[in-house]
């Protein structure tokens, strides 16, 4: 029965998300890892495949809820059976274990799982694969490439996989290639935005937390070191969206008179950043709230210095203007 009731309310968790009842959802999950919970559950439920079971885990860890979820693991310690950074680097992890650089051999398929992901689910054709990273090479010997590019690929997301074996992380479809949901529920990317999803649906206290945990863990610029227009696009969506959410919760915090917690969100913003005018002002504002007024006066100074020497720019209106406000501070 317990088996039962675990498998029943994940599954009421995922439709309640789906018609927007964040309350619905957490409850239900609550109640599932209580169930699993009960007689101790150790292997993964046989009603629950897979996907729905790393969706429930994913969305504990948002919510910051202790679970359980039928493999005897505390869900914010479940190690998933792969993890894909792209946010200030990037980086694979199979079962835990980080994929050294040489198991590539070459860049070709690193940069092939990092298109792929890129366009969300959505497949490309070979032949568009081919022109973007071979545009000077001749059709065939595109298509050639790529297909050594994607066999490495598939040696590195799934070595033990053989010909009969479905596909895992990939979605190959004759002329077409894509990756699975499972896949893309493993990339940061695709975790760092469902928080800010989810926060948009709550409101109060549980949104601003979510939203906090959101601007904590984004790790920087996707894929940093990559200029192909599909990169730059991604990375120029996701950077306007953290530097929204992040100064939008930053001045909640301080609304709330939490300077500390703001000042420490604008801390890492300014890391990534450090030529957001905004989260400058921000961080004086949170200085001036504890009462650090000298702190906050040294920080203007900081601020000044750092503007003019990565935008080579006098500061703006508001910068100028807490630089007055604390000018008499020795």
């Amino acid at each position: 029965l317990p088996a039962s009731q675990h498998a029943s309310h994940i599954a009421l968790a995922r439709i309640a998300e789906l018609a927007g009842d964040t309350s619905g959802c957490r409850a239900h999950l609550e109640r599932a890892s209580r169930a699993a919970s009960a007689v101790d559950l150790r292997a993964p439920i046989p009603d629950v495949d897979a996907e729905l079971l790393a969706w429930a885990s994913r969305t504990a860890r948002a919510y910051g809820l202790d679970a359980r979820f039928g493999d005897g693991s505390d869900a914010r310690e479940h190690t998933p059976s792969l993890r894909i950074v792209t946010l200030g680097t990037f980086g694979l992890e199979r079962e835990g274990i980080a994929i050294e650089s040489r198991a590539w051999r070459g860049r070709s398929a690193p940069r092939l799982l990092q298109r792929l992901l890129a366009a969300g689910g959505r497949p490309l054709s070979r032949e568009r694969l081919g022109a973007e990273f071979w545009p000077d090479a001749e059709p065939a010997n595109a298509r050639g490439s790529l297909r050594a590019a994607l066999t490495r690929l598939r040696k590195v997301l799934q070595p033990e996989r053989s010909a009969t074996d479905r596909e895992r992380w990939l979605a190959v479809d004759g002329e077409m290639i894509g990756v699975q949901e499972e896949t893309l529920a493993a990339w940061d990317v695709t975790t760092w935005s469902e928080l800010l999803d989810r926060a948009a649906r709550e409101s109060g206290e549980t949104a601003l937390e979510l939203r906090c945990q959101a601007v904590r863990s984004y790790g920087g610029a996707f894929l940093p070191d990559t200029f192909d227009d599909w990169a730059l696009e991604l990375r120029r969506s996701l950077e306007a969206r953290f530097a929204q959410a992040g100064r939008t919760t930053i001045r909640a915090l301080l609304e709330c008179d939490r300077p500390a917690e703001a000042a420490e969100l604008a801390d890492h913003m300014l890391a990534l950043d450090p030529a957001d005018e905004v989260c400058w002002c921000a961080r004086v504002e949170a200085e001036v709230a504890r009462g650090e007024r000298r702190t906050a006066r040294r920080i203007v100074d900081e601020a000044i210095r750092i503007l003019r020497r990565e935008l080579d720019a006098e500061p703006g209106p508001d910068l100028r203007a807490l630089a007055h406000s604390l000018s008499e501070v020795p």
